[in-house]
């Protein structure tokens, strides 16, 4: 399996670009897996640059409806006539926001409706809601159940679930992506509102016997208390995870942390990197 990072927050080679983002381009055997857009077409750009076609991919899955992660979706143009399967979760397209205002109010988060509109007949969209199975070794895992007492969402993220009805947003939309390899389960993670631990604790309770190898993840982790970030390197350590990839909205600082307790476990990557497994 190869994982190239096309979006992400750093880039360090010539001729790739970053930006607040995240996107990722999964090669499993004869098929591939396009995680997330990133917020403009960037991840296309870098991707010529490496010598990939995302416009190829198999299947996409969208992590969750911020505009860091789905942007990208209007410069999508599949290779072939055929609809790309896109598996997203109900509220994916909702309209949400960074703090309780309506849209007039300009801080808004969310997908937007045009690219909404283009999504419709651009792709084939699976909607679905819990665990969703794509293929005998790959699942989607969406509405993590809060299992703990240090980690929960962000308090300043807000969703419209029906027209005025807006409330805080508990991520029920965020997807984690699990493909299941000889040598254990690969989980890829967009941002991890519900937190880390709450989202591979949710994963592990459901294929029972297995381990973790390798994680791949944005996880919203700068400037959360030191406890919380302290049981989130434990967990890493407990599970004995033997690759722990940090990624966009982790924190310089956090990804440091992560990097001192883990040693060699775990890789500091950026756009325009690829790690084959």
């Amino acid at each position: 399996m190869k994982i190239s990072i096309l979006t992400d927050n750093i880039a360090n080679k010539r001729n790739i670009l970053a930006e607040h983002g995240l996107s990722l381009f999964i090669e499993n055997g004869d098929r591939t897996v396009l995680f997330d857009t990133g917020q403009s077409d960037i991840y296309l750009r870098n991707a010529s640059v490496m010598g990939l076609h995302p416009e190829a991919a198999d299947i996409m899955v969208l992590s969750h409806g911020h505009y860091d992660h789905c942007g990208g979706l209007k410069y999508f143009k599949p290779f072939s006539a055929k609809s790309v399967p896109l598996y997203i979760h109900p509220l994916t397209f909702a309209p949400r926001y960074r703090k309780l205002q309506t849209r007039e109010g300009g801080n808004y988060v969310d997908i937007g409706a045009e690219i909404e509109a283009k999504a419709d007949s651009r792709f084939r969209i699976i909607s679905g809601a819990g665990i969703t199975r794509i293929s005998q070794d790959t699942a989607i895992f969406s509405e993590t159940p809060y299992s703990n007492d240090f980690e929960e969402p962000p308090g300043h993220f807000c969703v419209e679930k029906s027209k005025g009805n807006i409330s805080r947003d508990f991520f029920a939309d965020e997807q984690a992506l699990v493909i299941k390899t000889e040598k254990g389960l690969i989980v890829f993670l967009g941002c991890s509102h519900p937190g880390p631990v709450n989202m591979i604790t949710y994963i592990l309770n459901n294929n029972p016997g297995e381990k973790i190898f390798a994680l791949f993840a944005g996880m919203h982790l700068d400037g959360v208390p030191k406890e919380r970030l302290d049981k989130t390197i434990d967990l890493f350590i407990a599970l004995g995870m033997e690759m722990v990839v940090p990624l966009h909205c982790t924190g310089i600082r956090a990804i440091c942390r992560i990097k001192d307790a883990l040693g060699p476990a775990c890789s500091i990557m950026a756009a325009g990197d690829s790690m084959t497994l």
